[in-house]
């Protein structure tokens, strides 16, 4: 049987690094000069803003947040945004890797895909730039 709090410690975690990688890349706006990328990273903000909200929605789901607070959480304050962002494809790959519920798997699944593929757009920008 599926452990639904090691469930909700992944989605915990995913939640802390798209929120992390956000603010990264809101507090590094200012240098954005390129049209081009700035419309990239603002995607990808919005990205991680919804995403974030669907894995609050999951844990709700799952009906197991009693202690949310107890889980230690890695910083990604300490990266530049395009390397925290890699850090939250990480973490998507290590949740993907883990027991999790078949409804959790498929969302992280889809997400993980869009990141991905964010990812490389943003990638192929800078790339230009």
């Amino acid at each position: 049987m599926l452990d639904k709090g090691e469930t909700t410690q992944m989605l915990l975690k995913l939640i802390d690094a798209c929120t992390e990688c956000r603010q990264i890349f809101h507090a590094e706006s200012s240098a954005w000069t390129n049209a081009v990328q700035r419309h990239t990273i603002e995607k990808v903000q919005q990205k991680l803003d919804q995403f974030g909200i669907e894995l609050r929605s999951e844990i709700r789901r799952l009906g197991d947040h009693d202690d949310l607070g107890i889980f230690p959480f890695e910083t990604l304050r300490r990266y530049s945004g395009d390397v925290a962002f890699g850090r939250v494809l990480d973490r998507y790959q290590q949740a993907l890797n883990s027991r999790l519920t078949p409804h959790s798997r498929a969302m992280l699944k889809r997400q993980y895909s869009d990141l991905r593929q964010a990812y490389q757009e943003l990638d192929s920008v800078q790339g230009a730039a």
